[in-house]
């Protein structure tokens, strides 16, 4: 509670707040207990949030988190709780309230940024960039082996056992705590699914794909062109997975990274990428990608490509849309 002094319901004497003159007052009733007199001070010096309904609302309803109760109604975290406690409301643990400051943020970051957390925002992006290749020479932590080297290291060292060992458990672990309902919803959209591999597919893409797909995705709705990201051809019951199908045109078009890719302007055939799920050679990502091109014609698409290189190059839309056009025709 603040140094400001506050008044004896009883007598309306000035006093301290940390002092116990309100259980020595001789205006005291006296057949109230040490709690219910310690609540008549609240609610005389503290009317709003010392009613049950307001309290409930602010902290249950609201969600409000305590620092935002204390910065609203001027009390300490201890007198607060102890209202809490006292009406009987359920408090929230140190996990519960960690994950409201997780959604909070979320909103704030969705609000003024369109983002879900600070390292979505350009800025930040940009900064991290600049510091992954001072201190590591690529601009992206996922690039650099020794960082999953690094991780199976810590794994090992604080459980005793591999990274694959530990997932599988805490998989399982996570699978015996939900509903019949939600094991349900889970499989509908398990790597078993076409939705569950089109988010697993997107997720192992890295950021710089996903955010060149952004920008060709915004010329095909400036242009009315209708489309299908992350179209799927099967083949061997093996799902492919493609950028963008125009459903008009029966054409596709790959967005490929030049890391991510293996971009043959940029690297030689044995040269290695990571990924975070293991490493290539760049002529194994071109053969991969090659295979990929011809299921796609076998079954009757045309296949164009446009690099991350070109897209850097040719910078505004109506110049990508072209390029588009002249390989489609070439």
């Amino acid at each position: 509670m603040s140094n400001k002094k506050r008044k004896c319901p009883f007598c309306k004497q000035k006093f301290n707040g940390g002092s116990p003159h309100i259980y020595k007052c001789k205006k005291r009733p006296l057949n109230k207990t040490k709690d219910e007199i310690k609540f008549e001070f609240y609610k005389y010096n503290f009317p709003k949030i010392s009613n049950k309904e307001i309290l409930y609302k602010e902290y249950i309803i609201k969600k409000h988190s305590l620092p935002e109760l204390r910065k609203k109604f001027k009390l300490d975290f201890k007198a607060i709780l102890w209202l809490i406690t006292y009406f009987n409301i359920k408090q929230r643990n140190l996990s519960e309230g960690s994950l409201l400051g997780v959604e909070k943020r979320k909103k704030y970051y969705k609000k003024n940024f369109n983002v879900e957390n600070c390292s979505q925002t350009d800025e930040v992006k940009e900064k991290k960039k600049k510091t992954f290749l001072k201190h590591y020479g690529v601009d992206n932590i996922r690039k650099w082996k020794p960082f999953y080297d690094y991780i199976d290291k810590v794994i090992q060292e604080k459980y005793g056992i591999s990274k694959s060992k530990l997932l599988s458990i805490k998989g399982k672990e996570f699978w015996e705590k939900l509903t019949d309902k939600q094991k349900e919803e889970r499989l509908r959209k398990s790597m078993l699914s076409d939705e569950g591999q089109q988010k697993a597919h997107q997720n192992k893409k890295g950021y710089n794909s996903s955010k060149l797909e952004t920008r060709i995705e915004e010329i095909l709705k400036e242009n009315n062109i209708t489309y299908t990201s992350q179209f799927i051809i099967k083949k061997n019951k093996k799902r492919r997975f493609y950028d963008f199908y125009l459903n008009e045109y029966k054409i596709i078009i790959e967005v490929n990274g030049d890391y991510w890719h293996a971009n043959p302007k940029i690297y030689k055939p044995n040269d290695i990428i990571h990924y975070c799920f293991g490493m290539k050679k760049a002529k194994e990502i071109w053969k991969r990608d090659e295979e990929k091109r011809l299921i796609a014609e076998n079954k009757g698409y045309k296949v164009i490509y446009i690099w991350e290189k070109e897209l850097n190059e040719l910078k505004n839309n109506k110049k990508i849309l072209e390029h588009l056009k002249l390989n489609y025709e070439n």
